[in-house]
């Protein structure tokens, strides 16, 4: 009898956590570019600084202010790569897991006397299963595909000298190799904080009671028009969730109500459950933050210590199991606050519909790029 390909061991969680941390450095980066510009000008309009030194200094911000644009771009290319990654893999791992399901209930009703299946009963299902493996392959390799590009995007960054670039790239080094190295550097730097970020969230729910949570979430229309390659509504994967409460955990100096928090906001608001964001203490937090979660009955609390945690105007919080908030006080700005509980528990995740058409012609062939050793960092992907 057939059987079916093992679907691609990766973790979409870890990659949609990434893709956040991406987009928040790609930010920073951006600010920087502003402020730098703004000391340039005002450098440039002084009456005391004049001469062939004035000259060289602006020259050489012009040129930085250029090479944090371009890190940007890049970086901000990257999150949105792997962002839109982690929801198609996940798209088509629940359709896998669907048609797996399907296989096997059928397989346990079957009787040889009173109710036989055919000879080939098994073959639809096993082509939708390996359909799907098959163009989640794809999906590694174009997005493989689409990091080198980046690299060679970096390529264009002016700043000269291996201090420049990254450590251990000396100057006169192949170019592409340098820009590819630059990118796993960065990359590499994003991923040994996710490592730190991940501890700070495993102490949050061993402390708080939680179970880590996998399961990925979609509106049912296009939250603010953002959609995956595929066209399916961008989702979200919160680190924790239950009948009363939405957890978000943040192990970062600056939070911002960038687009994951706000979807998770419209969740916890749909299911009628607060939204509790967590984060260390001395995070620089945006009121924006802490209004989105506010207006579901949750906020944002900050871990100051084992066990101990605080609202933003210093207050001690209590929290019981099912995360049962209590000593929360809302900001002054505004929000329901406090920790009431209830509502519905989540809805289903959209699926891809199965078994209608489940077989579609696989994705194009990638055409081969030129090799490059291979770089951990920028492959988080764990291919069979």
């Amino acid at each position: 009898m057939p059987s079916a390909a093992a679907f691609p061991s990766v973790n979409t969680g870890a990659m949609e956590s990434c893709a956040s941390d991406l987009s928040l450095i790609s930010s920073s980066m951006s600010d920087t570019s502003t402020q730098v510009s703004v000391l340039r000008e005002a450098v440039a309009g002084s009456e005391q600084w004049k001469g062939d030194a004035a000259s060289r200094w602006q020259t050489v911000v012009n040129g930085r202010v250029a090479d944090a644009n371009l890190s940007s771009e890049v970086i901000s290319k990257a999150a949105s790569l792997l962002q839109e990654l982690a929801t198609d893999l996940e798209a088509e791992k629940t359709y896998y897991d669907r048609v797996s399901g399907e296989l096997a209930d059928l397989q346990a009703t079957a009787n040889p006397r009173f109710n036989p299946l055919p000879p080939s009963y098994q073959t639809p299902y096993v082509n939708a299963m390996n359909g799907a493996v098959t163009r989640a392959v794809g999906l590694l390799q174009e997005a493989g595909s689409q990091f080198l590009a980046l690299a060679a995007l970096a390529d264009d960054i002016g700043a000269k000298g291996a201090a420049n670039r990254m450590p251990g790239v000396p100057s006169g080094a192949n170019r592409k190799a340098a820009s590819l190295s630059l990118l796993t550097f960065l990359m590499g730097t994003v991923l040994g904080n996710q490592a730190a970020g991940s501890q700070f969230e495993q102490q949050v729910l061993q402390e708080l009671g939680l179970t880590k949570n996998t399961s990925i979430w979609r509106p049912g229309t296009a939250f603010e028009g953002k959609t995956t390659r595929g066209g399916l509504p961008r989702g979200i994967i919160p680190d924790a969730q239950g009948d009363g409460y939405v957890v978000e955990i943040k192990d970062t100096a600056s939070l911002q109500a960038r687009f994951q928090i706000r979807l998770e906001s419209l969740y916890a608001r749909i299911t009628g459950r607060p939204l509790w964001v967590v984060t260390r203490s001395g995070a620089n937090v945006d009121q924006s933050v802490v209004d989105n979660a506010e207006q579901t009955g949750g906020g944002v609390i900050y871990r100051t210590g084992p066990n101990s945690y605080e609202d933003g105007n210093g207050n001690p919080v209590q929290i019981g199991p099912g995360m049962k908030v209590s000593g929360y006080q809302p900001s002054s700005s505004g929000g329901s606050g406090g920790g009431s509980v209830g509502g519905a528990g989540p809805t289903d995740p959209a699926a891809p519909s199965a078994p209608v058409n489940p077989d579609p012609p696989p994705a194009a062939p990638v055409e081969p790029v030129e090799p490059v050793e291979p770089v951990e960092p920028i492959d988080p992907f764990d291919l069979p």
